[in-house]
């Protein structure tokens, strides 16, 4: 399935596009809810693991829901999660990251 283009002002109101991910691997996240626990608990899980996935060569993208989408280097999706768990996202991510990058 081919990632639809997107175009999400992030915390500083800078625009990104998936086309500004192209050729890379992209962890495209949503968070439950602005400034509660869940969002707090899940963006903390990336900040920890950020370097370990960024060494994988993916950025991450967090938006306001509660799916992450892991995009491959071509723009398609290769995994969706559903209602994840915003304390073990980040891990569950890196390990299917693992699987699939080298």
């Amino acid at each position: 399935m081919k990632a639809h283009d997107f175009n999400l002002p992030d915390q500083n109101g800078i625009s990104h596009q998936l086309k500004d991910y192209a050729g890379q691997w992209l962890v495209l996240y949503f968070y439950p809810k602005d400034f509660t626990s869940g969002c707090t608990a899940q963006a903390c899980s990336y900040r920890d693991f950020i370097a370990e996935i960024r060494a994988k060569g993916a950025e991450v993208v967090g938006v306001a829901k509660r799916t992450t989408f892991l995009i491959d280097p071509a723009g398609e999706i290769v995994k969706t999660y559903e209602n994840v768990d915003p304390s073990k996202d980040a891990r569950n991510i890196l390990e299917d990251l693992a699987s699939v990058s080298g």
